[in-house]
């Protein structure tokens, strides 16, 4: 810190400045940033003593914006092979796109889940998922007589880690 004061009086009081501090991810994880200070003045004189003064503690809130991106994607299925009993293999990738890292500890969870209105509730992956990264996971659909005879699947995705879900994606085949 800078202070510009050489001498204080008694009674008076100095401000002083410290170097901007950026946030780091384990801040924004933690959701906080704690700062402690505290400052120290040595006496002018024959025998100068160093006077401290009480720490200062401020605790500053990191504004958090956990979110999560899915894209559900449907293989291209020949005619020929859209037939009730046949399995399709859908691919689901799923983006942290929130701030924080996505962990056991920020969480609560300590997995990833889909949930697909027509093959259920499936595991995508282990966390931890952090900021920016993507999990891509697959899951088995077999085609049903009513499919085929709707010339169609359309199903919808979201994914879950800890209380935050998803936009909901959709795929047909």
């Amino acid at each position: 810190p800078t202070c510009v004061a050489t001498q204080i009086l008694p009674g008076a009081s100095v401000t002083c400045t410290a170097p901007a501090y950026s946030t780091s991810q384990f801040d924004l994880n933690t959701g906080q940033v704690t700062n402690t200070a505290d400052a120290s003045a040595t006496e002018a004189g024959p025998t100068p003593n160093t006077i401290m003064s009480a720490s200062d503690t401020v605790v500053v809130p990191a504004i958090q914006s956990p979110e999560l991106t899915l894209d559900k994607t449907a293989p291209v299925v020949a005619a020929v092979n859209f037939v009730a009993g046949n399995t399709v293999t859908y691919s689901v990738s799923v983006e942290n796109t929130g701030n924080i890292d996505r962990t056991t500890a920020t969480t609560g969870a300590s997995i990833l889940t889909v949930t697909d209105d027509k093959i259920g509730t499936f595991t995508c992956g282990p966390l931890p998922l952090n900021r920016g990264s993507t999990l891509v996971c697959t899951a088995d659909y077999p085609l049903s007589a009513l499919d085929v005879a709707a010339g169609q699947v359309v199903n919808t995705a979201t994914a879950t880690v800890g209380t935050v879900t998803s936009v909901p994606d959709s795929a047909q085949i």
